[in-house]
C-alpha cells in the first residue's frame, strides 16, 4: 500500500476519528520499528502481537487496534468464555487473539502458509493463550494436498497455476477437523475466494444449533450469490453491525465498512447478547 493511500485509509478510519493522535503516534512509531525484521507491539486490553515487516493485513491492528473494526468489535461482544470460535484464514491471529484473550472463548484457528502459521503460534505464546489449538492446513471440501500461493501475505490463496509462486500445503475440511462433540459458536471465513469450498465442507458446524454467527469475507458476483444462499439455507440472515450502537441492520453503517460478511441465527439472542457485553478499550477508544 502505498503512502498516499495509507494516509487516506487512515484518515478515514473509525478509530481515527475516536483517537486521531494515538493512531497518529502509533502509526508512526510502527514507521520506525518495522525497519526490523519483526518486532513485538503493545495491542488492546494488555495483549501483545509480534508483526514483521511487510505483514500490511495485521500491521494495522498494530495503530488502530480493532482494524476491521464491526467484524472485529462482533467477535468481542458476541462470544462468551469457553464457547467455540472458529478462525479460518487466521494469518497471524488478530481475530484469534481477540477471541481468547479478551472474550475468553475457545478457539480452534486454522492457516496454511507454514511461515504465517509460526507467527500465529508465536502470537499465541507470546499471550500466554492455553484455551487456542491451531491448525497448519487449508480448509475447503476436499482431504489431501493443494498448492498455496507464496508472497502474498493475507491474500495468499488457493492456486490452480503451477507458473505462479506457490507452496504445496495440507486441505481438509472443518467437518473432519472439528472435534465430534464440538459446539460450535461463531465462525470467521477469510480464505480468499474459496469461501464456498469451506461452506461445503462445513455442514456439522453450521446445522449445529449454537452456531450463532458466520463471518464471511466479501464475495462478489455468483460466488457471493451462493455465499448468500448457501448459508440462507441454514437459517442464517444477513446483517450489517454497528459496533457503537450495538445493534444490527439490515442496511450497511454509515461510517463502518465492514470487510467480511455477517449472518445471525436468532436475532434476538444476539442483540441481547451485544448489548450485554463489557466495553473493550482500543488504546484510548472505546466500544
Amino acid at each position: 500500500m502505498s503512502l498516499m493511500h495509507q494516509l487516506a485509509y487512515l484518515r478515514e478510519h473509525p478509530i481515527t476519528r475516536m483517537d486521531p493522535f494515538g493512531v497518529a503516534r502509533r502509526w508512526l512509531r510502527w514507521q520506525l520499528s518495522a525497519r526490523k525484521k519483526g518486532s513485538i507491539q503493545p495491542w488492546i486490553e494488555g495483549t501483545q502481537l509480534f508483526v514483521e515487516r511487510g505483514r500490511y493485513g495485521a500491521s494495522g491492528a498494530v495503530y488502530l487496534g480493532l482494524h476491521e473494526v464491526p467484524d472485529m468489535a462482533l467477535v468481542a461482544h458476541f462470544l462468551r468464555p469457553d464457547e467455540l470460535f472458529l478462525d479460518v484464514g487466521a494469518n497471524l491471529g488478530t481475530f484469534s487473539v481477540l477471541a481468547a484473550a479478551f472474550a475468553r472463548a475457545r478457539v480452534i484457528a486454522f492457516e496454511p502458509d507454514p511461515a504465517t502459521y509460526q507467527l500465529l503460534a508465536k502470537n499465541f505464546e507470546i499471550n500466554g493463550l492455553t484455551n487456542v489449538s491451531a491448525h497448519a492446513c487449508a480448509v475447503g471440501d476436499m482431504t489431501g494436498e493443494v498448492r498455496f500461493s507464496v508472497g502474498a501475505d493475507s491474500m495468499n490463496r488457493i492456486v490452480h497455476d503451477t507458473i505462479e509462486a506457490s507452496q504445496v500445503v495440507p486441505i481438509d475440511t472443518l467437518d473432519r477437523l472439528l472435534p465430534s462433540a464440538a459446539a460450535v459458536h461463531g465462525i470467521k471465513i477469510d480464505v480468499e475466494g474459496a469461501e464456498l469450498q469451506v461452506l461445503a465442507g462445513a455442514n456439522r458446524a453450521l446445522s449445529g444449533t449454537h452456531t450463532m454467527f458466520v463471518q464471511v469475507e466479501v464475495a462478489t458476483g455468483a460466488q457471493g450469490t451462493a455465499v448468500y444462499d448457501v448459508l440462507h439455507r441454514y437459517g442464517f440472515d444477513d446483517y450489517f453491525y454497528d459496533p457503537e450502537r450495538r445493534t444490527f441492520s439490515r442496511s450497511p453503517i454509515v461510517g463502518y465498512a465492514a470487510s467480511n460478511l455477517l449472518f445471525i441465527r436468532n436475532l434476538e439472542e444476539a442483540q441481547a447478547r451485544v448489548q450485554a457485553a463489557r466495553k473493550i478499550n482500543v488504546f484510548r477508544a472505546q466500544l
